[in-house]
């Protein structure tokens, strides 16, 4: 009945990134969070800081071939060049990406790498 509820988050949204080579993981999501309506959180290094993972600086995601992007094609890229054990799940107004493997019981898992 909320906001979240009436406006939910649209996976399909077109996005526009421009990756003339391949970058980070954590680049593309960057650029992402800057074309997103809504809130993107992915998990950060160890402690409380706001550097990206590891994980997300050291994996490299190939040039788009396909541009504009949807959401939904973008993570499921950064999927697909990270380690294994990492999840996107929409929840209510965010997307989250984190090592995990868990169900939301408000959410819906994108992918899993």
């Amino acid at each position: 009945a909320g906001f979240d509820a009436q406006y939910p988050i649209d996976l399909d949204h077109h996005v526009d990134l421009k990756t003339d080579g391949g970058v980070s993981a954590a680049r593309v999501l960057e650029a992402l969070r800057a074309e997103l309506p809504f809130t993107l959180r992915a998990e950060s290094e160890a402690g409380k800081t706001r550097k990206p993972h590891p994980d997300l600086v050291n994996a490299i995601v190939p040039p788009f071939t396909m541009k504009p992007s949807t959401t939904r094609e973008v993570l499921n890229a950064v999927l697909a060049v990270l380690p294994t054990g990492w999840q996107a799940t929409a929840l209510p107004g965010r997307i989250i990406m984190y090592r995990e493997n868990r169900e939301y019981s408000a959410g819906v898992v994108i992918g899993r790498s």
